[in-house]
């Protein structure tokens, strides 16, 4: 009798396991490590990063000043000065998840009074596999971008979701008699809380398309 042939005789199997979500902290309060300021006038406004498309890993807490607006708790807060750029430019924000913490913030476009021209919430941000990323156009206009403020997103602050990862990988199975593949993999499932620290990038690239900011 002739040898038989067949391909993916044997079905696609899988075998995993997927682990359950650690215990989340508690929240974890925000310690200012100097003086509030009242307003986000009274932030210093630190430049943007060169319009190179890289930009520099920052500790959000650590390298934020503190405000504390009338009515509501002290926040860390980053003012970078848009004015003297060149525009059209795209800023990117890439907020980092660590252990179960992710970085939720805003970004919010100001002009030359501390008013804001567009604000940019934290569902706007793309999750990017465990990260979250935001591409905000900042185009010449009537009312020129001056500063750009990025502060806790209160409405997503505690809130939590689940990420799950994982690796899959298939062996082909190659016989006399038999072609086939055997698959395999794992899964994991972590619980994330969003926080207000947590590590970012900002990064800026000049000559993109331009893109309605003003309201």
């Amino acid at each position: 009798m002739k040898p038989l042939l067949l391909a993916a005789a044997f079905a696609v199997t899988v075998a995993g396991c997927a682990s359950t979500a650690p215990t989340m902290r508690a929240e974890i309060p925000y310690t200012p490590q100097a003086d509030c300021v009242p307003s986000i006038s009274q932030l210093l406004a630190r430049p943007l990063p060169p319009a190179s498309g890289r930009g520099s890993r920052l500790d959000f807490r650590a390298d934020a000043q503190c405000i504390a607006p009338a009515g509501f708790e002290p926040e860390p807060a980053l003012l970078y000065r848009i004015a003297g750029m060149p525009t059209p430019l795209a800023v990117r924000a890439i907020l980092f998840t660590e252990g179960d913490n992710a970085l939720a913030v805003g970004v919010t476009v100001l002009d030359e009074q501390f008013v804001e021209i567009e604000h940019f919430g934290f569902d706007r941000f793309q999750q990017r596999g465990a990260d979250y990323r935001l591409d905000a156009f900042i185009n010449p206009g009537a009312r020129a971008a001056h500063y750009l403020l990025l502060s806790p997103d209160r409405a997503w602050l505690n809130r939590r979701t689940q990420q799950v990862s994982g690796s899959r990988w298939v062996t082909p199975i190659v016989t006399p008699t038999v072609v086939g593949a055997y698959a395999d993999g794992t899964e994991a499932t972590r619980g994330i809380r969003f926080r207000d620290l947590g590590a970012l990038t900002l990064s800026v690239t000049p000559d993109v398309p331009a893109a309605a900011t003003g309201k």
